[in-house]
């Protein structure tokens, strides 16, 4: 399993799957992965999902395995899948990491 949200990306970027995919052709989605994810942080509420998404990507920033232009990758990827309510959250994040 990956580390972060980043690393799962980055794996989706780069087609590394070894796992069941969604069969779905719009997206290349490796279903065990996400539910390790979804499992892991599946008792955090809102303010702890942040917490530990700024943690994460500081980290990640920190080491250099990070830089804003992975994180607009991402950004770029996910925002076609969100509400306009999840758009701004999104952004409000954004701000917090001065992205």
């Amino acid at each position: 399993m990956s580390e972060n949200i980043f690393d799962f990306s980055k794996q989706k970027i780069n087609g590394q799957n070894n796992t069941k995919k969604s069969e779905n052709k719009h997206q290349n989605i490796d279903e065990n992965m996400v539910n390790d994810y979804l499992n892991k942080y599946k008792g955090y509420s809102q303010e702890q999902l942040i917490d530990e998404f700024l943690k994460v990507t500081n980290e990640s920033r920190k080491s250099g395995t990070l830089d804003s232009q992975k994180i607009n990758e991402v950004v770029s990827k996910l925002t076609p899948f969100l509400s306009d309510s999840q758009k701004k959250g999104l952004d409000d994040l954004l701000n917090k990491l001065n992205v």
